[in-house]
């Protein structure tokens, strides 16, 4: 078991400054968020429940959150906070956060989801971009899109990450070269795919595998067979450095890639086949065909360890928070829960939910003191 070193989630939740007037203002902002992280942690994912948790909990609990009065804040006080909260001050301070502590770790993958049930008769839903450490489960980032603008929310959000030590990676969508710039500017790498939207670089890498034996020494290959039910799945990657930076004009440029995914439905015989291409920053030394496939394969974690997790575990979609800020910053309270279970290796996340749910003075302390990261025992 081991302390991270840094110093605990409710510091730098002090560090969101208070919109509010000190005029009849009861509770600290710091207190309120660190309420709102403890209870997410508990399985709370609505307004009610966090006011519930905070008033159901005894007074040294709500004192070591930083409440001076009781009872704890109304589900009126956290609808008005949360609607006018500033959302990215407080993504800036928890990515400051995990970024004390948490070392680059291999992939970081960007994908954007859309919090359906934030949208109104007078306004679109809410969609957000997540900057997603699939090792270990934490959301490095977040940042709210702004009218579908996938690549400019990339842009924003990749400023402010140190990504020395991470490999960002991204579907064909966030494939330009304005995002490749900005993450060799902020110190990572990047493993992206390439399709319809950038034809040229699709059509170079489609020469270069048509022809394999003529760059030969150039080429690494893998290839993975996987069974799911009635369902083969046969994965062919091959990688070569043939293609340069400077005769592609793609930033960094290492290599590239030729994936193929071949399904083969067993009871009817029938074969689907698909290929995508890839751009990578990576040299063969640092990530053979081998490693490239794993990438690339890892890249949907953040489809099945975060999307998938908020919308069913915490029921994001079918949550009727609408006003101001206030879905953003509920996004924002699941991230964190979900980065805490990842963290103490919960494989599954209803697991972790209901541990603390029935060990609340756990989750006070992973909020208020330098959390203790280890794996907790499975059940059996």
């Amino acid at each position: 078991m081991s302390t991270v070193a840094g110093y605990p989630l409710v510091q730098a939740l002090a560090e969101v400054a208070d919109f509010r007037k000190s005029r009849g203002k009861r509770h600290t902002l710091a207190a309120i968020l660190a309420l709102g992280c403890v209870a997410a942690l508990c399985g709370c994912s609505s307004l009610t429940a966090i006011s519930q948790w905070g008033r159901h909990h005894s007074a040294e609990v709500m004192q070591r959150l930083g409440f001076t009065h009781l009872p704890g804040p109304s589900v009126a006080t956290l609808h008005r906070v949360f609607s006018h909260l500033d959302a990215v001050a407080l993504e800036q301070a928890l990515t400051a956060w995990w970024q004390v502590w948490l070392p680059g770790r291999s992939a970081l993958a960007l994908d954007g989801k859309t919090v359906r049930g934030s949208g109104g008769a007078d306004h679109r839903a809410l969609q957000v971009l997540a900057a997603f450490a699939g090792q270990v489960r934490v959301v490095l980032a977040q940042q709210a899109i702004s009218h579908g603008d996938e690549i400019g929310a990339a842009l924003a959000l990749l400023e402010g990450v140190d990504l020395h030590g991470w490999i960002v990676t991204g579907d064909a969508k966030l494939t330009q070269k304005a995002i490749v710039g900005r993450v060799l500017d902020q110190g990572g790498d990047y493993v992206l795919t390439a399709k319809a939207n950038q034809p040229t670089l699709c059509e170079d890498i489609a020469t270069l595998f048509a022809e394999p034996q003529i760059v030969a020494e150039t080429i690494t290959t893998t290839r993975r067979v996987d069974l799911h039910g009635s369902r083969i799945e046969v994965r062919r990657l091959q990688a070569s450095s043939a293609l340069t930076a400077e005769y592609t004009g793609w930033p960094g440029l290492q290599q590239v890639f030729r994936l193929e995914r071949c399904r083969i439905d067993k009871r009817s015989g029938q074969r689907t086949t698909t290929v995508v291409f890839g751009i990578t920053s990576l040299s063969p030394a640092a990530a053979d065909a081998k490693r490239l496939a794993g990438l690339s394969r890892d890249h949907w974690h953040i489809e099945n360890r975060l999307h998938w997790v908020r919308d069913v575990a915490f029921g994001e979609d079918a949550s009727r928070i609408r006003t101001g800020q206030a879905p953003q910053i509920m996004t924002i309270l699941r991230n964190v829960a979900i980065g805490f279970l990842g963290l103490l290796a919960y494989d599954s996340p209803t697991e972790g939910l209901r541990h603390f749910a029935w060990n609340p003075a756990e989750a006070v302390d992973l909020v208020t003191k330098l959390p203790i990261v280890a794996p907790r025992a499975k059940m059996k």
